[in-house]
C-alpha cells in the first residue's frame, strides 16, 4: 500500500502531485464519432499498442446567462506510457474502430491550469485529492454528478462564492492562482539562474600539493613519481651533495 492509498484509507484529508518521471505522454486524436465511447476506443487502441493506458474525450464549454454548458466532440486524449515512442504510434495507428484518424501532439498551454473535480480547487487532480467534496455548479458538500441545482437558478463557485461555476476563468480565485502560479515560476527561474551564474564564476581549484617534503627527494625520481606513487618510494636517508666537507 503507498501512503496516498493510507492517507485515504484512514479518512486523511490530503492533495498531492504527480511526479514528472511518472506522468503519462498524451496525444489527440481527431476523426471519431463523438458518440462513441471511451472504453471502446481504448479497447482497439489495446489491440493496436500495449503501452495505451487510457482515453479521455474532450468537451467544449458554451455560456448562457452564467450557466454552463458542456458539449462533447469528436477529439479525444490518448494517455500513453512514458517509455511510448510517439513516432511509432502516429506512423503505425492508422484505423481506429473502422476510422481513418488523425494524431496531433498534446498542446500543453491550451490547459494553462489544472482543476480539482473533488474539491474544486485549482493546482491539482482529483486523482491526487482526498480533500473534502465541493460541487463546482453549487458548492455544497457532494460531487457535480448528484447536484439537483435547477437551471434556472444559478450556480455557486465554491471558491469565491460569487454566482458563477467554479470552473470560471473570470473567477477571482482562478486570477489569483495563475498570479500566485506566475510569481513561483519566476522565483524559480531566477533561482536557477543565480546558479548557473555562480558556477561559472567560481575560480577552479587545482590540486597541487602545499608543500614539499625534502627527506623524500631521491637522485633519478621526478617530482610528479613522488607526489602520485610516495606509496612505492620508501623514505631514504638523505644524501648530502654539496662540495663542503
Amino acid at each position: 500500500m503507498n501512503i496516498k492509498s493510507y492517507l485515504t484509507s484512514i479518512n486523511i484529508d490530503y492533495y498531492t502531485y504527480t511526479p514528472k518521471n511518472e506522468l503519462c505522454k498524451k496525444m489527440v486524436l481527431k476523426g471519431l464519432d463523438k458518440n462513441l465511447p471511451c472504453k471502446e476506443i481504448l479497447d482497439d487502441l489495446q489491440m493496436q499498442h500495449n503501452l495505451i493506458v487510457d482515453v479521455k474525450q474532450m468537451q467544449t464549454t458554451k455560456r448562457d446567462n452564467e450557466t454552463t454548458i458542456k458539449e462533447k466532440i469528436g477529439v479525444f486524449v490518448v494517455y500513453l506510457k512514458r517509455e511510448a515512442n510517439i513516432d511509432d504510434i502516429i506512423n503505425n495507428i492508422k484505423i481506429v474502430l473502422h476510422h481513418v484518424v488523425i494524431w496531433e501532439k498534446f498542446n500543453k498551454r491550451a490547459n494553462p491550469a489544472t482543476f480539482c473535480g473533488r474539491c474544486s480547487r485549482w493546482g491539482h487532480g482529483a486523482s491526487n485529492c482526498n480533500m473534502p467534496l465541493r460541487c463546482l455548479k453549487c458548492g455544497k458538500s457532494h460531487s457535480p454528478e448528484k447536484c439537483d441545482l435547477d437551471k434556472q437558478r444559478p450556480p455557486t463557485c465554491a471558491n469565491c462564492k460569487l454566482n458563477h461555476p467554479a470552473t470560471y476563468r473570470e473567477c477571482p480565485a482562478f486570477k489569483s492562482y495563475i498570479e500566485r502560479r506566475k510569481d513561483l515560476i519566476e522565483k524559480n527561474r531566477q533561482k536557477q539562474r543565480q546558479l548557473r551564474t555562480s558556477h561559472s564564476e567560481a575560480p577552479r581549484q587545482r590540486n597541487v600539493p602545499t608543500s614539499i617534503d625534502t627527506a623524500k627527494i631521491r637522485q633519478g625520481i621526478s617530482y610528479a613519481d613522488v607526489i602520485t606513487n610516495e606509496q612505492n618510494f620508501p623514505i631514504s636517508n638523505t644524501q648530502d651533495t654539496s662540495n663542503g666537507n
